[in-house]
C-alpha cells in the first residue's frame, strides 16, 4: 500500500473522503450489480475550509455537474438547509 502523513488534522478528513469517492468511482465492479455510479454523494463536515468558503449559513457544495448543482441549491432553499456552490 501506500502512505501518506498528515501535519494537519483539518486535511485529514479531506484525504479519506477523495480515497473512498476515487474507489467507488475507478472500481464499479465492485459495486451491487458491478455498474458504474450515476451519482456520487458525501456528507462532510470539512469544518475549518467550508466556514472560511461559505460562511456559518451555507453547507458547501462540490459538484461538476451543473443540473446537480441547481438541484442542491432548490432543496437547500425549499428545506431551510441552504447551500452554496463552491468553484
Amino acid at each position: 500500500g501506500k502512505t501518506c502523513e498528515i501535519n494537519n488534522t483539518d486535511a485529514e478528513g479531506r484525504l479519506v473522503l477523495s480515497d473512498g469517492v476515487a474507489h467507488v468511482t475507478a472500481s464499479p465492479s465492485l459495486l451491487p450489480g458491478g455498474g458504474s455510479p450515476d451519482l456520487v454523494v458525501d456528507m462532510a463536515t470539512l469544518t475549518g475550509a467550508q466556514m472560511v468558503a461559505t460562511g456559518k449559513h451555507f453547507a458547501a457544495v462540490f459538484t461538476n455537474d451543473e443540473e446537480t448543482e441547481r438541484a442542491a441549491v432548490a432543496a437547500g432553499r425549499r428545506t431551510g438547509d441552504l447551500v452554496h456552490p463552491v468553484p
